[in-house]
């Protein structure tokens, strides 16, 4: 029922249908980590953890083999040979874990080390997220108009800072101390993520943006490959090198090459400026 007020998607692939078998090995794969996870941190007998692990080791090993090469896979792990893309998964893998972490253990210090009730330390907590909200929207705006390298930058200096503060926190701090360490790190999270997103986004090939639903359909008389794809336009040697609004040239974005839709007037589409 909630189908129909999807927006439509233009693109279609033709003779590609779901694949069962590779979404049952992919929850299996998943599922045995977490319950190998959950079944050691819940004091469960080693053998049973070691027999669950070597499963998912087993399971992964199939899942993964049947990915590679596919021209449509589930899990992309062809795409991880992209530099700035493989960068900004690892960073905000990292960025996560530093959250959570201090989302778990944090209110375990504030009961046991400052004696807050339950309530207060509910609120204390709030002050991160609440930084977000603020923050995550002026660097969306950003995006456009500075490098997200620098603003993802500058996102995840603030939350280093903010952590480390926090780490050696002393007993007697008050609650303006608390807060303003927790929205420190609350706004260098949302500095960093919305641009770390739109790298990590942006970096993809074009024909796979497309698959996904994003990106625009290919020009008709764009050169194809074996297998029919259009294949990107390389800028010539010599020519002028265009940018896009945030820095990065069109035809190489985050080190792979990508389709230059021209115009008549021999610019870019959505450039907002003259060639450099």
């Amino acid at each position: 029922m909630a189908r129909k007020h999807l927006p439509d998607n233009p693109v279609r692939v033709v003779g590609r249908t779901f694949n069962w078998r590779e979404a049952v090995l992919n929850a299996a794969t998943f599922g045995l980590f977490i319950g190998c996870v959950e079944a050691y941190s819940h004091d469960v007998e080693p053998l049973i953890v070691l027999l669950g692990a070597v499963a998912m080791v087993a399971v992964g090993f199939v899942y993964v083999r049947m990915q590679v090469g596919k021209k449509y896979p589930m899990l992309p792990l062809d795409l991880l040979k992209i530099p700035i893309f493989t960068t900004s998964v690892a960073t905000s893998v990292i960025s996560f874990t530093a959250q959570m972490l201090v989302m778990v253990g944090m209110p375990f210090m504030l009961v046991t080390t400052f004696g807050y009730n339950a309530v207060g330390t509910g609120l204390l907590m709030t002050s991160w997220p609440l930084a977000i909200i603020f923050v995550a929207p002026l660097a969306g705006w950003l995006v456009g108009r500075v490098h997200p390298g620098i603003l993802g930058g500058i996102g995840l200096s603030m939350l280093s800072v903010g952590c480390f503060l926090l780490s050696f926190i002393p007993a007697d701090t008050d609650h303006f101390g608390l807060v303003w360490r927790l929205m420190l790190c609350g706004a260098g999270f949302g500095f960093f993520q919305s641009p770390n997103n739109h790298l990590l986004l942006s970096s993809a090939p074009r024909q796979r943006q497309r698959h996904a639903g994003h990106g625009p359909p290919d020009r008709p008389d764009a050169r194809r490959g074996p297998r029919g794809h259009a294949l990107p336009s390389v800028r010539p040697h010599g020519a002028p090198r265009r940018h896009a609004p945030g820095g990065l040239p069109y035809g190489v974005r985050g080190g792979v090459l990508v389709p230059e839709a021209e115009g008549t007037d021999g610019r870019v589409s959505g450039s907002q400026g003259p060639d450099r």
